[in-house]
């Protein structure tokens, strides 16, 4: 990269990605002529309020789970651009793209094809986006062109290193529900079936991994109420309702932390245990004084937040 690019590129707090060289195709040019990659591209931070593109005015209005990664303000004039090759850069580490894309168009571009739905949308000002996402090792990421029936307005691609994050797999919930990941950042939504919503999150670190439950299953009693598959040490944090007088068996042991996350619905306390790779099976919600079902954070071991 150009001097100073990787300092002006350094994003996502705690990682050491770095995104550098972001360039796409000047217009009416041959996109196989190095030359024609001379349209500079301004990466930013996703947040409410930002601005999509480089030549228009357009906001996001709602950015939850992605809140808080880099991501490339593009030019809406591109918005009718055809082809593969359209749009590049390149990562320091092994990311996932995600590709906010126009909701009204009626189909996608070919190389869109076979990335993953996420089912997820951010709101802007100029209409919703909806989000697509593929995994790409360390160096070039090469996108194509936004033209597609219907899509009135250009795509924007959010970068987010692979592997910052714990994993999970094999998601199980006792009722049958079906649960869901998402992340712990301001407007992300704590439960599956309700709009209570995350408003600060206390002593985290960036964007660690949530698991949204069902507020239906606040009573639930069962030993496996929610179960799921870690490949690592972890640590995994329960977020309880604070109205609680007292636990529920399962939870004794758990260390609880001095801090609370701050909620739409009623702050919750936060209790920690370690574990290591397999299966990790947590009991019910159901005890005096618990009103709304517990969520649950999984984070890498030595990601583990302070007391």
């Amino acid at each position: 990269p150009a001097p100073g690019a990787r300092a002006q590129a350094r994003f996502f707090v705690g990682s050491g990605l770095w995104v550098s060289e972001a360039r796409s195709v000047a217009p009416g040019a041959d996109p196989r002529d190095p030359a024609a990659w001379s349209i500079r591209l301004d990466l930013a931070v996703l947040r409410r309020g930002a601005r999509l593109y480089t030549d228009r005015g357009a906001r996001f209005l709602d950015t939850a789970p992605l809140t808080g990664l880099p991501y490339l303000r593009t030019r809406d004039a591109d918005a009718g651009v055809p082809g593969d090759r359209f749009l590049r850069f390149r990562v320091s580490r092994p990311v996932t793209v995600t590709v906010a894309y126009d909701a009204r168009a009626s189909w996608l571009p070919a190389w869109l094809h076979g990335w993953r739905r996420l089912g997820r949308r951010l709101g802007t000002s100029d209409g919703a986006r909806e989000l697509f996402a593929r995994d790409f090792p360390a160096g070039w990421v090469v996108l194509g062109g936004n033209q597609s029936p219907g899509a009135r307005s250009m795509y924007v691609p959010i970068i987010e290193e692979r592997g910052a994050s714990a994993q999970v797999g094999g998601l199980r919930a006792a009722s049958g529900k079906s649960y869901a990941l998402g992340r712990l950042v301001p407007g992300e939504r704590l439960y599956v079936d309700r709009r209570y919503t995350i408003q600060d999150v206390g002593r985290f670190g960036p964007r660690p991994l949530l698991i949204r439950t069902a507020n239906d299953d606040k009573g639930s009693r069962a030993s496996d109420t929610l179960s799921f598959d870690v490949a690592e040490d972890v640590t995994v944090l329960v977020l309880y309702d604070d109205r609680a007088r007292s636990l529920p068996s399962w939870l004794a042991g758990w260390q609880r932390l001095g801090w609370k996350v701050r909620t739409s619905d009623t702050p919750r306390r936060v209790y920690a245990r370690d574990f290591g790779p397999g299966r990790v099976v947590l009991g019910g919600n159901a005890a005096p004084g618990v009103e709304s079902m517990y969520s649950v954070v999984v984070v890498p071991r030595a990601q583990r937040p302070p007391p």
